[in-house]
């Protein structure tokens, strides 16, 4: 495995890549949800077996082996509606998403229904956090015009712009590997560091993680670091955040599916932990 080591360290001035990402969802369900402890109770009571434990000093505030035969609807949201970030052509559908062999399943396929003639899914997280590392092993499909992410955006949603934004993990159809991607608001601008390309083969099991302090945000893979981020940093600390599991078919980043790409598909999640010092 060859990992690509990089730092963002760029002044934000010089630092604004191509990636726009496009307006988020006009509803946003987490303006007014708790802190991690209320919605986090129940996933950490009820032994999440399979979850490994944490690296040493650091704490489980919320963690999920996806062990039961239904998602914890406590802990999460499952999406219902027409994707709309940066052109994506499907519908996020409730059916796509299943628990299957301690497994979180999310499910892209070519169905007509919304209006869109291909529906895939998304989730959110229901708990939300300030600082501490987050760990999803996950394996990830990959075919032209897949997009899948694992990312966090702040609880204030629209009120922030749906900024910050760091992206643990993206996908792009075949690029192979993931990228690291990180996006903030300064002043009235939008500033963009990445995206920063990992070189991996994303269709195995890995465990992707962020570390995030007040001051520093660092990308791991398998536990070794990857990318780190210290420009606009600051920027978190005006909310907590919480996390979204996607695969989105189309859009401007990745292109339209075609004739090559392999559906249905799956995007695998083996289990999420977040831990805090």
């Amino acid at each position: 495995m060859c990992l690509s080591v990089v730092a963002f360290v760029v002044a934000a001035d010089s630092c604004s890549s191509s990636l726009q990402h496009g307006p988020r969802p006009a509803v946003d369900p987490h303006e007014s949800i708790g802190s991690v402890d209320a919605a986090a109770s129940s996933a950490v009571e009820a032994g999440r077996s399979s979850v490994p434990p944490p690296p040493e000093g650091w704490n489980v505030v919320f963690q999920d082996g996806f062990d039961f035969p239904q998602i914890d609807a406590a802990s999460w949201t499952i999406e219902n509606r027409a994707a709309t970030n940066m052109g994506e052509i499907s519908f996020y559908a409730r059916d796509d998403v299943q628990v299957r062999d301690g497994q979180l399943v999310l499910q892209a396929q070519r169905r007509a229904l919304g209006g869109r003639q291909f529906t895939s899914a998304q989730i959110s997280s229901r708990f939300t956090f300030q600082y501490g590392r987050v760990d999803i092993r996950a394996k990830m499909p990959m075919s032209q015009g897949f997009w899948p992410a694992l990312w966090l955006l702040p609880t204030a949603g629209a009120a922030q712009g749906f900024l910050p934004e760091i992206d643990i993990h993206e996908s792009i159809s075949n690029h192979g590997g993931f990228y690291a991607n990180f996006h903030w608001k300064s002043g009235s601008a939008r500033r963009e560091l990445g995206p920063v390309h990992v070189d991996t083969d994303a269709t195995d099991w890995h465990v992707y993680s962020l570390e995030w302090t007040p001051d520093r945000i660092a990308w791991l893979l398998d536990d070794q670091e990857v990318a780190s981020a210290t420009d606009g940093v600051n920027t978190t600390s005006q909310s907590k955040m919480y996390l979204l599991i996607t695969f989105a078919l189309g859009g401007s980043w990745p292109g339209a599916p075609d004739q090559t790409t392999v559906l249905p598909s799956n995007m695998l999640i083996d289990w999420v932990r977040v831990t805090q010092r």
